[in-house]
């Protein structure tokens, strides 16, 4: 009796799902993931009209490229220069520059034909022109689109005189603009 209640459970539930599967039940995007690898969690899209992308997400760079502009903010900005100057590689450990190990995660997201580059924060130390001019260097020569949103070190500098407010849109006017994407300097 117990095995025949499992058994017509189950046969429900293969009628539900051969059912919703055709009706388009879920015809809205839903995350697939598979569990079946231990290097990489793979995530997909389940919907037929969806083609899935490739996304690569860079935070935390801290890269720190100082040019003659930013000596005047030199007092607000040495300690944070100090404290990221070395990073470490990914996937060996062995010490690198930041700006060596930006150029090497876009290399490697080129070759894993990545389709989108999502820089989320702290991909500065400090806001600086010179980096910024390099960061999309690196990036257009990548040539892999991308989406960028600052985080605090982005427009930071310590001590600065003006409110959180008010230092985020003038560095993000002043210096973070050719960053963002799309929108009107």
């Amino acid at each position: 009796m117990k095995r025949e209640k499992v058994y017509v459970k189950f046969v429900y539930l293969i009628i539900i799902l051969f059912f919703t599967s055709k009706l388009n039940v879920f015809s809205q995007p839903h995350v697939v993931y598979d569990w079946s690898t231990t290097d990489f969690v793979k995530v997909g899209i389940a919907n037929s009209n969806i083609k899935p992308i490739r996304v690569l997400h860079i935070a935390d760079s801290h890269i720190t490229f100082v040019g003659p502009e930013d000596e005047k903010f030199a007092e607000y900005s040495s300690r944070m220069a100090a404290a990221y100057e070395k990073g470490n590689n990914y996937k060996t450990g062995a010490p690198v520059s930041r700006t060596e190990a930006f150029t090497s995660i876009l290399k490697e997201a080129k070759s894993l034909e990545v389709d989108l580059i999502m820089l989320t924060g702290d991909i500065l130390n400090y806001p600086s022109k010179h980096a910024v001019e390099f960061i999309l260097s690196e990036l257009n020569a990548c040539g892999i689109p991308f989406l960028y949103t600052a985080g605090n070190h982005d427009w930071h500098l310590e001590g600065m005189p003006g409110t959180s407010h008010d230092l985020r849109e003038v560095w993000r006017n002043r210096v973070l603009q050719p960053l963002y994407q799309g929108e009107s300097s």
